[in-house]
C-alpha cells in the first residue's frame, strides 16, 4: 500500500504530457515538463506510434455498421520499465471504440522510460486514437 501511495505521489509530482501534438501543452504544465531530463518515447518516435495504432486497430462492427466515428483520447502510465500501464479513456466516443482504443494501448511495446536525471520515473502519456470509416 505504501509503495502504491509513493507511486501515485510520484505521478502527481512528475506529470508529462508526452505524446500530445506540439502546442498542446498547457501553461500550468510547462514547469513540470522542464524538470524531466528525458520524456518517455515510443520506439521510433511519435510517427511510429501512429503506424502501430493504425496497423493494430480493428474497427468494431457495430460502430462500422452505424457509421460511428471520432477521436478517443486515452491516457496511460509509462512505468519505470517502459511498459504502458493503467490505460483510461479521458475522451469517450462509444463503448466499442473506447474499448478498442484501450485494447490497442495494452498491446504497445515498451517505451524508452522517462528520466529525471539518472532515475527512471513513471509518467502519464496521452494518445489520440482516431476512428474514421473510409
Amino acid at each position: 500500500m505504501n509503495r502504491l501511495l509513493a507511486i501515485i505521489f510520484l505521478l502527481l509530482v512528475v506529470l508529462s504530457i508526452a505524446g500530445q501534438s506540439p502546442g498542446a501543452a498547457q501553461k500550468s504544465d510547462s514547469h513540470l515538463i522542464s524538470r524531466l531530463t528525458a520524456k518517455a518515447e515510443f520506439p521510433g518516435g511519435y510517427p511510429e506510434l501512429m503506424k502501430f495504432l493504425q496497423k493494430n486497430i480493428q474497427y468494431p462492427q457495430m460502430e462500422r455498421d452505424n457509421d460511428i466515428m471520432g477521436k478517443v483520447v486515452v491516457r496511460f502510465v509509462v512505468d519505470t520499465t517502459g511498459k504502458a500501464t493503467y490505460p483510461e479513456v479521458i475522451r469517450h466516443v462509444s463503448p466499442g471504440l473506447d474499448k478498442e482504443a484501450v485494447r490497442v494501448v495494452r498491446l504497445l511495446p515498451k517505451f524508452t522510460p522517462a528520466r529525471y536525471y539518472k532515475k527512471t520515473v513513471p509518467v502519464y502519456y496521452v494518445v489520440d486514437v482516431n476512428f474514421r470509416i473510409q
